[in-house]
């Protein structure tokens, strides 16, 4: 596979092995051995986000440590460090749906309760930390604990409801019913608020 020098000088002899499942953005994703993930897009800005959030995140949340970000011909590829996880979109959380909602409780809280106060992208309206594309397989967890957080483009100050709106949604989509919706609201001590959710979910 074809790459910049500099990746190369990272990756040396390593196994390179292509990711497909959970991603829908296009871009090329590959898991090298479990030690680091290499992301390859044509969409240089949006991938420069995400290398630019992850260096701001990293002090204050468990998100993949950026080693390094270059555009070549056009291309941009990504290079960060493995998170040892599993993401939250797996049958076995699925098929546990009072351990799932506690996961994903537990996620929140930790996002929404970052200090805003630093924090250099605002992302819409709004004074809390959000995630942005609160969504179950950007969500990592190992031993029934939340490990990690990936794909944070959209992560900065915003709208505590975009975030729910897409957990909601991601619930429902990744189970496909929506029996646990109100299990999680309660869980969460929020209403739901059909407005924020079309807002968010249907542009």
């Amino acid at each position: 596979m074809r790459m910049p020098n500099k990746i190369k000088e990272y990756v040396g002899e390593y196994y390179i092995d292509e990711v497909k499942d959970y991603h829908v953005s296009g871009d090329s994703v590959f898991n090298i051995c479990n030690k680091y993930i290499l992301k390859i897009s044509n969409n240089i800005e949006r991938l420069k986000r995400e290398y630019e959030k992850d260096k701001w995140f990293k002090n204050v949340l468990p998100v993949p440590t950026p080693i390094i970000f270059i555009v070549e011909d056009n291309t941009a590829y990504y290079l960060k460090e493995y998170i040892d996880g599993e993401v939250l979109c797996l049958e076995k959380y699925l098929n546990t749906p009072n351990t799932l909602i506690k996961l994903l409780k537990e996620a929140l809280t930790m996002f929404h309760n970052v200090d805003v106060t630093n924090c250099p992208f605002i992302v819409g309206d709004g004074n809390t930390i959000i995630h942005g594309d609160f969504c179950l397989p950007n969500i990592l967890v190992k031993d029934n604990r939340v490990v990690g957080f990936i794909d944070l483009e959209a992560a900065g100050v915003g709208d505590i409801w975009c975030d729910y709106a897409w957990c909601i949604w991601s619930l429902e989509y990744n189970t496909g019913t929506d029996k646990y919706t109100n299990q999680l609201l309660k869980e969460l001590n929020i209403v739901f608020d059909q407005e924020k959710f079309l807002k968010y979910t249907c542009d």
